[in-house]
């Protein structure tokens, strides 16, 4: 199947009992082919996007993509030249299939305690409705409901030490593919457990039991993906936390 989708994001992992601020500076920032040339080849969400993208015959548009190592709250006036920098890219090369985004799931900036859900929003009315979008996340996420509402669907890494983000990657784009095609038709749930984990790793219990659970879930009919996120204890923000976030099957 043919389509074309642009990739970009915004990724940090927030820590918001650092004094400091964020600032531009801090990050790491890839536009248009230097996406291509940093990442392919690489076990990295991107490096799966890519390499999915060439498998599938799609064309991949590379736009935008900042990140930065774990520190204090985005500055505002940082985000906001990012996030309108990754914009105008993306309003640059409409009309899209599809977008996918490499975020992280903890980004939080002065004044936008939900930068994921923020973004995603902004991303959404850019595209329209019939656009789908995909994104890929870290399990020290603190995903919200208002992200899941703006997207079509969300992958998040199954281990930590974090090993699968290629796949993850690779997996968003066969998810593309297969909206784009009519064969998935997802509703999105987050659901909060009431636990704050700080490092969990997943192959050792209480973590490995949850996955365990969730890929039996899974199997059961109409459901097409149950991850486990383990929050992000260092920001302290109404939504951290743990949850899990299930993708159901509705009618067409």
């Amino acid at each position: 199947m043919s389509f074309r989708f642009a990739v970009g994001g915004i990724s940090h992992e927030t820590n918001t009992y650092c004094k400091e601020p964020t600032p531009i500076t801090d990050f790491k920032i890839l536009r248009g082919d230097q996406i291509l040339d940093t990442f392919k080849g690489v076990r990295f969400y991107i490096g799966g996007m890519i390499d999915a993208a060439r498998d599938l015959g799609a064309t991949l548009v590379p736009v935008y993509f900042a990140q930065a190592t774990p520190s204090g709250t985005i500055a505002l006036e940082a985000y906001n030249a990012m996030v309108n920098e990754l914009l105008a890219g993306i309003k640059a090369v409409l009309p899209l299939d599809g977008v996918a985004l490499a975020l992280h799931g903890a980004g939080v900036v002065e004044s936008i305690p939900d930068l994921e859900g923020h973004l995603c929003k902004a991303v959404r009315e850019l595209v329209g409705p019939k656009a789908k979008i995909v994104v890929t996340l870290d399990l020290h996420g603190n995903i919200t409901q208002a992200m899941a509402d703006q997207i079509d669907m969300c992958l998040g890494v199954h281990y930590y030490p974090h090993t699968d983000g290629y796949e993850r990657g690779v997996e968003a784009v066969n998810v593309l593919a297969q909206l784009l095609a009519g064969k998935l038709h997802p509703v999105i749930h987050v659901e909060r457990i009431p636990a704050i984990l700080t490092a969990a790793t997943t192959n050792l219990y209480p973590a490995n039991a949850v996955n365990e659970l969730c890929w039996e879930v899974e199997k059961r009919p109409g459901v097409l993906d149950c991850t486990f996120f383990h929050g992000f204890a260092r920001s302290d923000i109404p939504n951290t936390g743990a949850q899990i976030i299930a993708h159901s099957a509705r009618r067409p």
